[in-house]
């Protein structure tokens, strides 16, 4: 059974990572943060760490049946828990029969939308018109990873957004690197698709996302802490919120808001 929360109380974290084993980490960590209603994807269980200390995802037919059999464990494990989570769907679109695969899951273990991760799984281009094709039909939020290494642009969400001008797509972290993503890649991206919205995990400090949200707008903003990868204590995490110099509407907007309507919560 799901708990049921009021306006008042929900904080909504639109991000975060777990592989469904005993030890419920993340479910703790929802609990004492006090977050009501978490986004959560899998950890890819053929993830691997190199001598430079990188994430590496190796793409062949075994970890793309692995992906399979993740997606479907969160999807078992999330609809089995007293929490309010919102499984996103990993996916590659080199996957067999992955569109069919990937309506499975919305419709038959209630995952809320997709994800694209852009360094492991290839740009979000044309390679994926079918999914999102899908996920716009099915009226759910796709999530685009952006950021630490190439092909991860912010610029490619724009391919998929204009290409799918009903679809709802969602910027992941607004990390700001020399040479890969910057603020005006962000602005630029916002103000040419109004069906984007932007997660702010990698966004660490308040006056930071003040500026942020000056540019962007505080209605397409989500809160989000890339749990446990990027930020491990979310309260805290919270903190860039409730310090910013925002309004107080601003704030609940990027806190819940926002989420509750594109998730329809």
């Amino acid at each position: 059974m799901k708990k049921k929360t009021s306006e008042k109380t929900m904080i909504v974290d639109c991000h975060t990572h777990f592989l469904p084993l005993p030890g419920n980490d993340l479910l703790k960590e929802l609990k004492r943060a006090k977050i009501t209603h978490a986004v959560v994807m899998i950890i890819p269980s053929k993830i691997t760490i190199t001598k430079k200390g990188d994430y590496a995802l190796d793409i062949n037919d075994t970890t793309l049946k692995s992906l399979e059999d993740d997606n479907c464990r969160l999807g078992k494990w999330s609809k089995n828990v007293e929490a309010n989570l919102l499984p996103f769907a990993w996916l590659d679109y080199r996957m067999k029969d992955v569109v069919s695969f990937f309506e499975n899951l919305v419709v038959h273990y209630n995952f809320k939308g997709l994800k694209i991760h852009q360094v492991f799984n290839g740009p979000a281009d044309e390679r994926y018109y079918e999914l999102v094709n899908k996920a716009t039909e099915l009226d759910v939020p796709v999530i685009i990873h952006t950021g630490f290494r190439e092909p991860a642009y912010a610029q490619n969400i724009g391919i998929l957004a204009s290409q799918f001008p009903q679809g709802k797509f969602i910027c992941a972290h607004l990390l700001e690197e020399f040479g890969l993503n910057n603020k005006s890649d962000f602005l630029r991206l916002a103000n040419n698709h109004d069906n984007v919205y932007f997660e702010c995990s990698y966004v660490r400090h308040p006056r930071r996302l003040r500026e942020l949200t000056e540019g962007i707008g505080s209605h397409r903003i989500l809160f989000g802490s890339d749990f446990p990868f990027g930020a491990k204590d979310i309260k805290w995490d919270l903190t860039k919120v409730l310090w910013a110099e925002i309004d107080h509407a601003a704030k609940e907007k990027i806190l819940w808001k926002n989420a509750a309507a594109l998730f329809k919560l």
